[in-house]
C-alpha cells in the first residue's frame, strides 16, 4: 500500500473477491479501428504499413489510442485483466490511468456515462471495475483502451451465471489524423482523449489514428488513410509540422488524400490555440507559418474538390482563458472536452448528410 493510501483510503485500489468468470476479449469485434483484417489484434495500422511508414509511426500505432469494446450483461460487477506492452506505465505529466489504464461507460438510455475506472500498477494487471447492485438489468457498457501503450491481452470479468452479450460497430466512422493531441495527450484516461469525447458526442465510432510527435501529414499517410472510407477525415496535424517541410508535405499530401478518398468531406483543423503557442518569438512564428501553408494550399484545390474541404480554425479548439493545457500544448480534460464540442459542432452537419 502506497503512502497516500495509508493516509486517504479513497485512494486504495478496490480488490477482486469472490467468483469470477473471465471472458476473452481478443476475438470481440473492436470499435474505432479502420482495417478488419491483415492488422494485429489491437493494433491501428495494418501490417502492411509497417514498410511504408517510418519505425516511430508503426510504434505509435501499436498503442491502442481510440480503441474500445462494447457488450451489454447482467452481472452485477465487472472486473478486468489486461496486460500492457510497455514497462513503463506512465509519464511525468499523463497519469497511468491515461497511458496504461482502462475505464468503462454505461449506456442509461440516452447517454454515455462513465461507470468505473481500471488503473494499472505494472505491466499484468487484474482489478475491480465498476459494481452495480445485487439485482441488476441487462445494460451496455464500452471499455476504453490505453491511449500511449499497448495491449498484450484482455479479459471481463464477470459474476458466475450472467449474460455477456458483445456488440459489433454499426455506424459508418469518423477518422481523425494528427499528433499527440489526437492520441490523447494527456487526459486522465482513455475515455477522456478526444476522439472518445467526439464519439460519445456524436454518437458514432472514431477511428484515432493520432501518433505522437509524428503526425506530420506524409505524403503515403494520404493512401493508408485513403484505404478506410469514412463518414469523414478531420485532420489536424499542424503542432507536428514545421515551416522546413510544411510546403512539401502538404502541398502532396491534401490533393493526394482528397482524390484517394472518393467523395469523403476532410476538415483541416488549424493549429490549436495553447497558450505555449506565444511563449517564445519562433514558436509564435512557425504557427503563423505552417497555419498560413496549410491555407494557401487548400484555397488551391477547393475548385477542383468542391464541397470536400472543410476548415476549423485552431482558436475554436480550446477556449480563451489558457487554462485547458497540462503543459502549454497537450490538453487536459477540459481542454479535450472543449475541442470535441468544437470538432462535434463542425462535423455534425456533415453526418447529417
Amino acid at each position: 500500500m502506497s503512502y497516500i493510501q495509508k493516509l486517504d483510503e479513497n485512494f486504495v485500489l478496490p480488490e477482486l473477491e469472490g467468483d469470477w468468470e473471465w471472458r476473452d476479449a481478443a476475438g470481440w469485434p473492436l470499435h474505432g479501428r479502420g482495417w478488419s483484417a491483415g492488422i494485429a489484434t489491437w493494433g491501428r495500422l495494418p501490417d502492411a504499413a509497417q514498410a511504408i511508414v517510418r519505425p516511430d509511426v508503426w510504434t505509435l500505432s501499436r498503442h491502442s489510442a481510440g480503441l474500445h469494446y462494447e457488450f451489454s450483461t447482467d452481472s452485477p460487477d465487472v472486473g478486468v485483466q489486461w496486460g500492457v506492452l510497455q514497462e513503463n506505465i506512465a509519464m511525468d505529466h499523463m497519469a497511468a490511468t491515461g497511458v496504461s489504464g482502462l475505464d468503462i461507460y454505461r449506456w442509461d438510455g440516452s447517454s454515455w456515462r462513465m461507470a468505473g475506472i481500471a488503473r494499472p500498477t505494472q505491466q499484468q494487471n487484474r482489478t475491480f471495475f465498476c459494481r452495480r447492485g445485487p439485482s441488476p438489468e441487462v445494460e451496455r457498457f464500452r471499455v476504453h483502451l490505453p491511449l500511449y501503450n499497448g495491449v498484450t491481452e484482455l479479459r471481463v470479468g464477470l459474476r458466475p451465471g450472467s449474460t455477456c452479450e458483445v456488440h459489433p460497430p454499426v455506424k459508418k466512422p469518423l477518422c481523425v489524423y494528427g499528433t499527440s493531441i489526437i492520441q490523447g495527450g494527456c487526459a486522465s484516461r482513455p475515455g477522456m482523449a478526444p476522439t472518445a469525447i467526439l464519439g460519445r458526442l456524436l454518437d458514432c465510432p472514431v477511428i484515432n489514428l493520432g501518433f505522437s510527435g509524428n503526425g506530420r501529414a506524409e505524403p503515403h499517410m494520404a493512401d493508408i488513410l485513403a484505404e478506410i472510407k469514412p463518414a469523414a477525415f478531420v485532420v489536424d496535424c499542424l503542432p507536428n509540422i514545421h515551416t522546413d517541410f510544411a510546403e512539401a508535405h502538404l502541398s502532396e499530401f491534401i490533393p493526394r488524400l482528397l482524390r484517394a478518398s472518393g467523395d469523403v468531406p476532410v476538415v483541416f483543423v488549424g493549429f490549436l490555440n495553447a497558450p505555449g503557442c506565444s511563449w517564445t518569438p519562433a514558436f509564435a512564428e512557425r504557427v503563423t507559418s505552417v497555419e498560413r501553408t496549410q491555407k494557401e494550399i487548400l484555397a488551391r484545390h477547393k475548385a477542383e474538390f468542391p464541397g470536400r474541404i472543410y476548415e476549423i480554425p485552431g482558436e475554436a479548439l480550446l477556449g480563451s482563458d489558457d487554462e485547458g493545457t497540462v503543459d502549454g500544448i497537450h490538453p487536459t480534460d477540459l481542454g479535450f472536452h472543449r475541442m470535441a464540442v468544437a470538432l462535434s459542432a463542425a462535423l455534425r452537419p456533415l453526418l447529417e448528410k
